[in-house]
C-alpha cells in the first residue's frame, strides 16, 4: 500500500514587506501549528519515508518543525517546482520523484494547488467526514492523507486516493 500525506505549510509572517513571498518565514501561530501536526503524525501515523518539499522558506521551516518533533531526519528532496505548483505539476513531481520501495510519502507545498491536488486525488471511497472537511477549507498545516493499494507510485491518479484523514491543527488544539 502507499500512502502520500500532503500538508500545505504553516502560517507565514507577513510583518516584513520588503521579503518576497518566497522568503517569507514562518509566524506564531505557524510555528505553533506544524508543531501540533507533527506530534499528530508521531502519535497517529508511520512517520514519511521520504518527504518532497518547497524549498520556499515557509515550507523549509514547517519541515524543521516536523522533524525537530519527531526527533529523526526524514529523506527529502528539495523541489524548486513545488513553490506554487498547480496540481498537475504536483502530480507530476510525485510520479516523477517518489520512489516505489518507498511506501510513505510526504508533500510539503503551498495553496491553491495543494487543496486542488487533493480534491482531485480523492475517490468515490474517501471518508465522508474527510471530505466534508477538505472542501470546507485547507488551512495552513492543514494534513491530508491518502491511500492506494497499488505498488506504483506512477499508479498515482486523479479520483484513485482514498482520502482516509483530514487533519486541521486547530482540530487537535
Amino acid at each position: 500500500m502507499k500512502t502520500l500525506y500532503l500538508m500545505r505549510h504553516g502560517k507565514s509572517d507577513w510583518g516584513n514587506p520588503a521579503l518576497s513571498d518566497y522568503d517569507r518565514p514562518l509566524n506564531e501561530r505557524g510555528i505553533r501549528a506544524s508543531s501540533t501536526i507533527a506530534r499528530y503524525i508521531k502519535d497517529s501515523l508511520p512517520l514519511p519515508d521520504i518527504v518532497l518539499c518547497s524549498p520556499a522558506v515557509r515550507a523549509e521551516q514547517t519541515l524543521r518543525f516536523l522533524e525537530g518533533t519527531w526527533r529523526c531526519a526524514v529523506e527529502t528532496l528539495w523541489l524548486e517546482n513545488l513553490y506554487l505548483a498547480a496540481p498537475a505539476g504536483m502530480l507530476k513531481l510525485i510520479r516523477a520523484h517518489a520512489p516505489d520501495n518507498k511506501n510513505v510519502v510526504m508533500v510539503i507545498g503551498h495553496n491553491p494547488g495543494m487543496e486542488q491536488l487533493a480534491g482531485q486525488l480523492a475517490s468515490p471511497d474517501s471518508d465522508p467526514g474527510a471530505m466534508v472537511s477538505l472542501r470546507s477549507k485547507y488551512p495552513t498545516a492543514a494534513l491530508a492523507v491518502f491511500e492506494w493499494p497499488e505498488s506504483d507510485w506512477e499508479d498515482v491518479a486523479p479520483g484513485t486516493g482514498k482520502l482516509t484523514r483530514f487533519v486541521k491543527p486547530r482540530d487537535l488544539d
